[in-house]
């Protein structure tokens, strides 16, 4: 029973038989309608008993009606998450699954480090409705005599951030370093870089020119404005019918 049905029952039981022994003996007007008392006890007896049981609801109809006023209003007064645009299948073309082996250049990893070769791999998949493309990467690195030195890891978000009118990506790492980078796609060739004023500058540079094997350099910049490379990889794709979701 809906909340008009409980206060109509409220009512009814508590001026029903007055009215009725009213009406027998003569006695008009009821004796309610000179002093409504018992209507108001009813009525506020009822609006507890709905507070209490939580059965304060509205008809099928009455709440078809508020809904259907309410999209009206937060059409109009609330902001809904825009659709991803083209520039995410522009960019999806550098993310397939991965793996690669390269070279970590001498003093790459900080003045004095050595040489290193790199095995790695990357997964990625798209979420949020393909607003937003997540990559999970690790490599293993190694020194020259294939002595292991350590596991790196990485949490790659990139996409197409419309209040910026740019590409940006977040990023953290087993190292407990995080960043964000601002990029751009200049035909075969996605570029992010650091902003400013965060620290050492690092530019990431994806080349998917070649049809089966996507370059990639990890650049720093110097005091003089140069760039110094610290790490290059040809990373192969693992096929698959798309990026998962």
């Amino acid at each position: 029973m809906d909340w008009l049905g409980v206060t109509v029952l409220a009512v009814v039981t508590a001026v029903g038989g007055g009215t009725v022994r009213d009406m027998l003996l003569g006695r008009l007007p009821v004796d309610w309608i000179q002093d409504p008392w018992p209507v108001w006890v009813a009525l506020g007896t009822a609006a507890e008993r709905l507070r209490i049981t939580g059965l304060w609801t509205v008809s099928p109809g009455m709440r078809w009606w508020h809904a259907a006023r309410m999209d009206t209003h937060t059409d109009v007064t609330v902001p809904r998450p825009p659709a991803a645009g083209p520039e995410m299948e522009a960019l999806s073309r550098f993310y397939p699954d991965v793996t690669w082996k390269g070279v970590i250049h001498a003093g790459g990893m900080g003045p004095g480090s050595p040489a290193m070769t790199g095995i790695g791999r990357s997964t990625s998949r798209v979420i949020q409705d393909g607003r937003w493309i997540v990559t999970d990467s690790e490599q293993e690195q190694f020194l020259e005599d294939g002595t292991f030195v350590l596991k790196w890891q990485l949490h790659w978000v990139s996409g197409w951030d419309p209040g910026h009118g740019e590409y940006r990506a977040v990023m953290a790492d087993n190292y407990g370093h995080t960043d964000v980078y601002r990029g751009r796609i200049d035909g075969d060739r996605l570029v992010f870089e650091s902003l400013p004023d965060t620290g050492p500058r690092l530019r990431f540079t994806w080349n998917a020119s070649a049809p089966d094997v996507i370059g990639w350099r990890n650049e720093m910049a110097v005091p003089d404005g140069s760039w110094f490379l610290i790490e290059e990889y040809s990373m192969v794709p693992v096929h698959h019918t798309g990026l998962r979701r």
